[in-house]
Formats: C-alpha cells, sequence, structure tokens
C-alpha cells in the first residue's frame, strides 16, 4: 500500500501555481521574440529601402553627368542655356544615327529630382528645330521623378576654366552634382553622392 500511494504522489501533474509560472514564462520569451523579430524586420525593410535609394541616386547622377560631358549645339553658341543650383538646361546628342539633338532639363522640385527632354526632328547639324519650332522654344515632354527624397537645396555648382564659381553659361567648363537623400524609414540618416561633368568648349 505503501508503495503504491508513493508511486500515485510521484504520478501528479503540475500545480496551478507551477503552469501559472510556466505560462508567465512563456509569455515573456513569446514578447521578446516578437520584439526582436519586428526589429529585424524595421532593419531589413531600412537597409532595402537605401539600397534602392542609393542605386536610384546614382543612376541618375551618372545618367546626367554622361550627358553633360557629351553637351553640344554645333552652332558655337554654349551647349548649356539655363542654369541654377536646383536646375539645369542643356543641350546634347542622343548617339543615333542620323544625330539628333536633344534639349534636356533637370530640376529639383520640392523633395523629387526631376529630367525632361525634347528630342529634334532635324538631323545632324544646326539649325535644331522641332517640327517648324525651333529646339530652344520647343516645349519639354512632361518631368517625370529620377529621385525622391532629396534633402540638400543645392544640387549644381559651376566651375569656369580656372576652377572659380561661375553664373555665366558661356563661362562653364566642368559642373558639380551633389544629391543628397533620406530613406523615409531611416532615423534621420542621410546618403550623399558626388559627382562631377566637364563641359566641352562649344563648337
Amino acid at each position: 500500500m505503501t508503495r503504491l500511494l508513493h508511486r500515485l504522489r510521484a504520478e501528479r501533474g503540475f500545480t496551478l501555481v507551477e503552469m501559472t509560472i510556466a505560462l508567465v514564462m512563456l509569455a515573456i520569451l513569446v514578447a521578446a521574440f516578437s520584439t526582436l523579430f519586428s526589429g529585424m524586420l524595421h532593419t531589413t525593410s531600412e537597409v532595402n529601402d537605401e539600397s534602392v535609394l542609393q542605386t536610384e541616386v546614382r543612376g541618375a547622377v551618372d545618367r546626367l553627368v554622361a550627358q553633360l560631358t557629351q553637351a553640344y549645339i554645333g552652332d558655337g553658341t554654349p551647349p548649356i542655356t539655363t542654369m541654377g543650383p536646383t536646375s539645369i538646361t542643356f543641350t546634347t546628342p542622343d548617339n543615333q544615327t542620323p544625330m539628333h539633338l536633344r534639349k534636356v532639363a533637370y530640376q529639383l522640385s520640392g523633395t523629387n529630382f526631376q529630367w525632361s527632354a525634347v528630342t529634334s526632328t532635324s538631323t545632324d547639324t544646326a539649325p535644331w528645330s522641332v517640327g517648324g519650332t525651333s529646339l530652344a522654344a520647343a516645349a519639354l515632354s512632361p518631368w517625370s521623378t529620377m529621385v525622391r527624397s532629396v534633402k540638400n537645396a543645392t544640387i549644381f555648382t559651376y566651375y569656369d576654366s580656372t576652377g572659380a564659381v561661375t553664373a555665366s553659361p558661356s563661362a562653364v567648363t566642368s559642373v558639380g552634382i551633389t544629391l543628397s537623400v533620406q530613406p523615409n524609414t531611416s532615423q534621420g540618416r542621410q546618403f550623399t553622392y558626388s559627382s562631377s561633368a566637364t563641359v566641352r568648349n562649344p563648337q
């Protein structure tokens, strides 16, 4: 009989207090895991957003540099027609055969870096025109946003042959380009990408 009582006591289940303690500990572990998992998801999303934005910035600036480096008009006037700290308009060839000339414009609108262009219908040599309108007077296409979340107020800086800052289109030999962006998911962190383009002499 004594052995039977000992066996029954040994096989009894968890008490209510033990179950309560176990559930509380389980709840704490689940809460800690949820917090950790949520933090990992946020970090992953932040890294992805930064990566996408950095790719967009590099692509936009590299494209602009390539176009500015080839800036050309062919009649002896400067290929840069308008310029400012947040916008620039210039002409550049489309690298097709026969060659057309494109009027290209970039601007900062709010926090969006945008571009637009119009291509001449005439080919190979000046005077350049779009239908019966001169290329200079032709309307640009609707603006297209290339980069969002731009934070800096000065995008373009213009330099003459001595390296001094200039405001004259005819004196520009190089253009500095800087874009600082901040991903929406970041905690105030910014990414800055800078480059420069050498503008050839008017021809």
